[in-house]
């Protein structure tokens, strides 16, 4: 396991009505979501939800080279 390189942090709410969290998340909960974007020299960016004191893996995202930086956009529905 390789240390991480990069992170990003992020609150997506949906506020009107359109449901499109990006990021890989799903915003099927009411209210917001906060969640980290890491990237690392082992290659994978994953997605994180910070819920009830816990962060979760959300999901994993394969990527042909080391990641040096990762960014999400101020609404929280997309990163980079």
């Amino acid at each position: 396991m390789n240390s991480i390189w990069c992170c990003a942090w992020g609150k997506y709410k949906d506020v009107d009505g359109t449901d499109d969290a990006g990021c890989g998340l799903s915003s099927s909960s009411k209210g917001s979501i906060d969640f980290l974007i890491t990237g690392s020299v082992d290659e994978p960016v994953k997605v994180w939800m910070y819920k009830d004191r816990e962060i979760k893996l959300m999901h994993k995202f394969d990527h042909s080279l080391g990641v040096s930086s990762v960014a999400i956009n101020t609404k929280g529905t997309r990163c980079v």
